[in-house]
């Protein structure tokens, strides 16, 4: 089973006067601080319109935008939900993939890396049956402006880090 990743390479060398365990430590920091940002300001961007073309979605069929089209124009429900933002989002049929993704979420993180494990419907699967979008791939996308953002935070956070590192090691000393 292939898990989809959100892949980013940071290259920061760790300072030669900041131990391992506390630069693991600041790393862990800026991994969760660039998770949650993730979740919370890039996620939520695949749930609009224009979001197919931004991360290259996989074209649906036509028979199949028709349908969907059809059913939002006419107040069709699935499983008793109105077809969400009028149908013209590729992930959103419903809106219950969009709710469960962005309702919660897990970051664990790691000094090289973070995981976030969100919940989602049954229907969005790592291995999606013959013919049907992998939904999983193309909501974890992101692109190159997205991964130039979350690269420079990640730097800002351990920058701080630093900041606060160097003022405690700073030491005044008077002459008499």
């Amino acid at each position: 089973m292939t898990i989809p990743k959100i892949a980013f390479t940071v290259t920061w060398e760790k300072p030669p006067e900041v131990a391992k365990r506390r630069w693991g430590l600041w790393t862990r920091d800026a991994n969760r601080t660039v998770g949650d940002y993730w979740h919370r300001v890039f996620l939520p961007r695949h749930f609009q319109r224009g979001a197919g073309g931004r991360y290259r979605y996989a074209s649906r069929g036509r028979k199949y935008e028709a349908k969907k089209a059809w059913m939002a124009q006419a107040g069709r429900k699935v499983r008793g939900l109105p077809i969400a933002k009028r149908g013209f989002v590729p992930l959103v049929f419903t809106g219950e993939m969009e709710r469960l993704l962005t309702r919660s979420r897990i970051i664990r993180v790691y000094p090289s890396r973070f995981t976030i494990t969100m919940i989602g419907p049954r229907y969005v699967t790592m291995t999606p049956r013959s013919g049907r979008p992998w939904l999983a791939r193309e909501a974890t996308r992101i692109t190159p402006e997205e991964e130039a953002k979350l690269t420079a935070l990640w730097g800002r956070v351990i920058e701080e880090q630093y900041g606060r590192f160097s003022a405690q090691q700073t030491k005044r000393i008077q002459a008499a």
